[in-house]
């Protein structure tokens, strides 16, 4: 997703989700900051029914967060402070001035927790080694196929650039993976569950990303 300035493209909202139950609600994702002047900032917004409130708020200021850098972030919602409703929404806003200031969002994960109540609260870290991206560079020039996807054992890599290193990280921003051949594909059967980031190092020095999901 991709949202920039303050007008009606700086807004994505979700479907209607039945949160009703739920002791907390935790929504986990990957964002970008692209051309954000300092002390812009953007927002998680929550709807339960009477209007969006803003639950968490990252400001670009170029020390905690900063442009062309790659983040992971977690909040958590409380029953014991927001209401859970059937029919509750989420969006992202951001709070920038012009259509050059972009945030980047990606793999957003919603989760209901049923049991304990967990306290209200937003965590957020960079992406150890995933702070470079290639820009101005069109969807062909980006082409790359991870299949399957989720993925259970062996992962095929598909793309027309010549590799010449091949990276895995977790969400965590540790190195899993580090190929510098066969790179048609890949063994991830010992990877634990969950999402990963591929990084691609090409022969015309582009770095080319793709996430994928381990079963």
């Amino acid at each position: 997703m991709r949202i920039r300035d303050n007008t009606s493209t700086s807004v994505i909202t979700t479907d209607p989700f039945n949160l009703a139950g739920y002791s907390s609600i935790e929504v986990e994702f990957f964002f970008r900051p692209v051309g954000m002047e300092n002390g812009e900032d953007f927002w998680l917004q929550y709807n339960d029914g009477s209007g969006f409130e803003t639950v968490a708020t990252w400001v670009v200021d170029n020390v905690n967060i900063s442009n062309n850098s790659f983040y992971t972030t977690t909040v958590t919602l409380s029953s014991a402070d927001y209401s859970f409703v059937n029919g509750g929404t989420f969006r992202f806003r951001n709070d920038a001035s012009v259509n050059n200031d972009r945030v980047y969002i990606d793999a957003v994960t919603i989760t209901g927790i049923t049991g304990s109540t967990n306290s209200t609260g937003m965590t957020y870290a960079p992406m150890v080694g995933m702070s470079t991206f290639v820009d101005g560079l069109d969807e062909e020039e980006l082409a790359l196929t991870l299949y399957p996807n989720p993925v259970k054992d062996l992962l095929h890599i598909q793309t027309d650039h010549a590799i010449n290193k091949l990276l895995v990280y977790n969400t965590n921003g540790q190195l899993v993976i580090s190929k510098e051949d066969a790179f048609e594909k890949i063994n991830v059967s010992q990877l634990a569950k969950g999402l990963y980031l591929m990084q691609i190092y090409t022969e015309e020095g582009e770095v080319i990303q793709k996430k994928f999901l381990k079963e």
